[in-house]
Formats: C-alpha cells, sequence, structure tokens
C-alpha cells in the first residue's frame, strides 16, 4: 500500500506540494507540513519568501526558484487587509507566476476587506470584489483558488469568477469545544447558544444540528434582532427564542469575528442586565482583537468570562494578547488541523466540500 501510495504521490498532475508562507506565517506553514507528511505519504517543501524593503520605503521580495517551478504552490497569509499585507500578496503572486509554479492557490484564512462586501451609503463602494480581481490580476489570471474561512457573509463566494474563492467552515470545532468545556466545568447548566440574527444562525444550523447528534442533546437557541443604520452604527434590537431558559445558564455567542469587541460586550452587558445567566462565553473564528479590544477584554468587569477562536490570524508575534490567553480567557484552537487536509484534498484534486 505504501508503495502505491508513493507511486500516486509521484505521478500528481499538478506538481509536487509546496508552502511559502508569508511574514508571520512560517509556523503555520512548519506544522501544516508537519502534519501532512504524520498523515499522508505525500512530501511537502517550504518555500519561505524575504520580505523587506529598500532605503526608499519601496517593498521588495527575495524568493528563488527552488520548490516553486513545477510546483502546486500555496501561498499561506491572511487578512485583515492592511496595505503592507495587500501589496505584499499581489508581489508574492506575481513571483509564483514568475518562478513557473505549476498551480498557484491562495490560503488566506480571513479573507480581507471582507466585512466590505456591499455599498454602504452614498460614499463607499464594496472593495471585496476589487481585491479579488487585484490578487486575480497580479497572478496574471493564473490564480487557480482562493481558499477562505468563515466569510463575513455567504455572498462573499461570488467575487470571483466561478470556483475561484472556496469557502471552508471551522465553527464545528470551535463551537464544539466551547460547548465540552462548558458541560465539563458545569454538568448541570443548560447551554444556550446565542447568534447575532436569524441568518447568522442558518449559516452554521448543519454544524448544530451534527453537534447535538454527536453530543445526544439538545441546546437552546437564541436570535438577537439588529437595527442597522451603517455598517459602523448597528444597535441590539431585542432578542427571541428561548429566553425562558436563561437563568442559571452558560450562554455561548456564536459570531464570526471579534474586532474592537464593543459589540460582543455590550451583548453580554445586556444579558446580564435581564437575566441572571452563571456564565457568558464568546466563540468566533477570527480573533482581530483591534482598538481598546484586548485591554475591555481583559478587565477583571468584562462581562464576557471566555472567548474562543482560532488563529486564521496569526497569534505568534502578538505578545499584547498573551495574558489572555495564560489567564484562560482567550482559548487559541490552531487552525492547521483543519489546513493541512484542506491542502492535501486540494493538492489532490479532491472535494473540500468532504471535509469542511
Amino acid at each position: 500500500m505504501d508503495a502505491q501510495n508513493n507511486a500516486r504521490v509521484e505521478r500528481n498532475q499538478n506538481g509536487g506540494l509546496a508552502l511559502i508562507p508569508m511574514p508571520g506565517f512560517e509556523s503555520l506553514a512548519l506544522e501544516t507540513k508537519t502534519l501532512i507528511e504524520k498523515n499522508y505519504p505525500d512530501k511537502v517543501d517550504i518555500a519561505t519568501p524575504r520580505v523587506d524593503h529598500h532605503k526608499s520605503g519601496e517593498p521588495f521580495i527575495e524568493l528563488p526558484k527552488d520548490h516553486i517551478g513545477g510546483h502546486d504552490c500555496f501561498l499561506l497569509t491572511s487578512g485583515p487587509g492592511t496595505e503592507l499585507m495587500l501589496a505584499q500578496t499581489q508581489i508574492a503572486l506575481a513571483y509564483l507566476v514568475g518562478r513557473k509554479a505549476k498551480r498557484i492557490t491562495l490560503v488566506s484564512g480571513y479573507s480581507p476587506l471582507s466585512r466590505s462586501d456591499k455599498d454602504d451609503g452614498l460614499k463607499v463602494l464594496a472593495l471585496n470584489r476589487i481585491i479579488i480581481d487585484m490578487f486575480w490580476a497580479a497572478s496574471y489570471q493564473k490564480l487557480e483558488r482562493m481558499i477562505v474561512a468563515n466569510l463575513h457573509s455567504p455572498g462573499g463566494v461570488a467575487a470571483g469568477r466561478p470556483g475561484l474563492i472556496t469557502e471552508i467552515s471551522l465553527a464545528r470545532r470551535v463551537i464544539k469545544k466551547a460547548i465540552k468545556d462548558a458541560i465539563k466545568q458545569f454538568p448541570d447548566r443548560n447551554i444556550c447558544l446565542l447568534f447575532p440574527d436569524e441568518s447568522a444562525l442558518k449559516r452554521v444550523e448543519r454544524e448544530i444540528v451534527e453537534i447535538e447528534r454527536e453530543m445526544s442533546r439538545t441546546f437552546h437557541i437564541i436570535c438577537g434582532r439588529k437595527r442597522r443604520k451603517s455598517s459602523d452604527d448597528i444597535t441590539l434590537a431585542g432578542f427571541s427564542g428561548d429566553l425562558d431558559k436563561l437563568d442559571g445558564s452558560i450562554v455561548i455567542s456564536v459570531d464570526d469575528e471579534i474586532a474592537t469587541g464593543n459589540t460582543n460586550i455590550k451583548t453580554a452587558k445586556a444579558f446580564r442586565s435581564f437575566s441572571d445567566i452563571k456564565a457568558f462565553w464568546a466563540t468566533v473564528i477570527h480573533f482581530i482583537g483591534c482598538g481598546n479590544c484586548v485591554s475591555a477584554l481583559a478587565d477583571v468587569n468584562c462581562p464576557i468570562d471566555r472567548i474562543y477562536a482560532t488563529d486564521t490570524i496569526p497569534i505568534d508575534n502578538r505578545y499584547e494578547i498573551t495574558p489572555l490567553i495564560d489567564s484562560g480567557r482567550l482559548v487559541i484552537l490552531r487552525w492547521a488541523r483543519d489546513l493541512f487536509k484542506i491542502i492535501r484534498y486540494s493538492h489532490w484534486d479532491m472535494s473540500i466540500r468532504e471535509i469542511r
């Protein structure tokens, strides 16, 4: 069987598997490589670009042809889509074309500017499609696929040509981890899952049903009602669902990201004001943690007791969140555990839907 697998690896029409980590993603590449080679017969190469600036301030990248020419290349990066991130990603894509990569896939755990998915009033255009087109142009139309985790809106996959953007969901693993911990710590308490609105529930409803089936129990559901004047002016108009189950319960909120944390903290305060809940936990996929988010979450009076998130936005050099992790208030799940399967499936042209 091993000989057959090794022969199959050699016959891969997409070339050898190579990971190209952008700055800050080196440990993700190494962990992903280790997991692939531990679980499959594939050999994985890593080609790390050197990214720097000239004295004039202009950026440059050094990336030789080794492990790129004739290879199936996966460029590892993630949002937020800062000017630096966008510029570096475009230059790297162009390099992969110039170094004759056999196939190019962009893996961006947090899709850059994915929140800008619709026009906002008279002054702001939706930038998501523009950014995708910039990546597409930078690759000279050779970008085969863009793999992203939990888009802000399901319509985000339409920002590129059919099949260009593939969304994978990490929600099941994050939510299940929080639920299992809640049951272990509070075995006799009700668990209420809180969603910001009905559309958020619909997006992960399948995962919730699967978790309930696996754990042989049913969870109470509560949904918020939002009033949205603009993307920056959103207020909670109330809640609906199993509100009668709140007292003494563990509330676990479910959302795609936490940025400044203002909305999450306001929601937790609202629940504590009208019900006697035991604890309020938050689950998100992407921990952005911008503005005063980290200090607000670290405050002893913060109404959020614990946050679960993945490291789609790397945490290796984000020393400001280390105290949150050390205290147990922030629990980070490594997304390499999912990514290694996703990349391996994509490398062999197998459907990612089977594992996402």
